[in-house]
């Protein structure tokens, strides 16, 4: 990764963390001024969401789950291709007041999403319509 960062010229302006402990997590996505996850294939990465709960707004594969997910700006979708994914980079990287809608929305979105008791609520309903034969 260090030889193609030294070759594109990114070296210089881009940081390449390695792991880091969970509890800094938050200090690293809050420095972050947009949060890029451009996987192939996945179902809702936790990264995109520890970003979301950040309030930084996101830019994502254009990926059935982040359709149901971050649509109605809540973060940008793209398909993985090269030009289109740093177009929208570069619209959240020059447009503050977008950049701060998507971090607000995304935001909004984690908190509702992501509160222990509505993830357990919405557990103990799909598991009651089970037993009951209605799932």
């Amino acid at each position: 990764v260090l030889a193609a960062m030294v070759r594109l010229g990114l070296a210089e302006v881009v940081t390449l963390l390695g792991n880091v402990p969970a509890e800094r997590l938050p200090d690293v996505y809050r420095a972050a001024d947009v949060v890029v996850s451009l996987a192939s294939s996945d179902s809702s990465p936790r990264s995109v969401w520890e970003a979301l709960a950040c309030e930084r707004p996101v830019v994502v594969s254009d990926l059935p789950w982040a359709r149901d997910e971050l649509a109605h700006g809540r973060g940008l979708l793209v398909p993985l291709d090269a030009e289109l994914v740093a177009d929208a980079i570069e619209r959240v990287l020059g447009d503050d007041a977008l950049a701060a809608r998507l971090g607000a929305a995304g935001r909004e979105l984690a908190v509702v999403e992501l509160d222990p008791g509505a993830c357990s609520a919405r557990i103990d309903t799909l598991y009651r319509a089970l037993v009951e034969g209605r799932g």
